[in-house]
């Protein structure tokens, strides 16, 4: 049995590694999206006959990082790829199974939005103005700050490509919740913790 079993195995490895071409149907992703900084939502089509989906999620350009592998049932049409990181471009393949061979494949690549920024030092500068500053990140095109005034509601809205901001025209002796968000071409990172500042 245990010569069996590891020749069962190897012919099975065999299978799963033999990558056919996909059929006049063929399988199509439909979606991948960054959920978080650390996470992508990949969605397909079902695959008639399929017994599994694997997903091979792989960062780009990059040979010292292991792949995460996720195998799913052939019910299953969406699955989250967990324990990525920010800001990166990675490859997913999805393999379809029917038994022990891939019959299908099809990849797409996927960026994750930007890690969450943080303030580090927020001030009022006069009655009517207010500084603030956050922390870098590196994988972040621009930023985007919103500042709330607690009595109104009125938000504003800024995209800025620097961690600095000075904002003015704002009403005197006024809270103002200020927020501030990373963005690439993913979509926004999540929201920093709130600053409150007194004008």
């Amino acid at each position: 049995m245990g010569l069996l079993g590891a020749i069962g195995f190897s012919l099975a490895l065999l299978s799963l590694t033999q990558i056919h071409q996909c059929s006049a149907q063929g399988c199509k992703i439909l979606s991948a999206t960054s959920t978080s900084a650390s996470s992508i939502l990949i969605r397909w089509e079902g695959y008639p006959g399929a017994t599994s989906y694997l997903l091979d999620t792989r960062m780009k350009n990059s040979i010292d990082t292991a792949p995460i592998i996720v195998v799913v049932s052939g019910l299953v049409t969406e699955r989250t790829v967990q324990g990525l990181s920010p800001g990166t471009e990675y490859h997913v393949a999805l393999k379809v199974i029917k038994f022990l061979s891939v019959d299908c494949v099809t990849s797409v690549s996927v960026l994750t939005v930007p890690d969450t920024s943080q303030f580090t030092q927020g001030w009022s500068q006069s009655s009517t103005s207010i500084t603030l500053r956050w922390t870098t990140v590196p994988s972040a095109q621009y930023y985007i700050l919103q500042v709330n005034p607690q009595t109104t509601g009125n938000m504003l809205n800024f995209t800025l490509i620097n961690t600095t901001a000075v904002v003015t025209n704002l009403q005197p002796t006024t809270n103002y919740n200020c927020y501030v968000y990373t963005a690439n071409q993913a979509g926004l990172g999540g929201r920093s913790k709130v600053r409150t500042i007194t004008t």
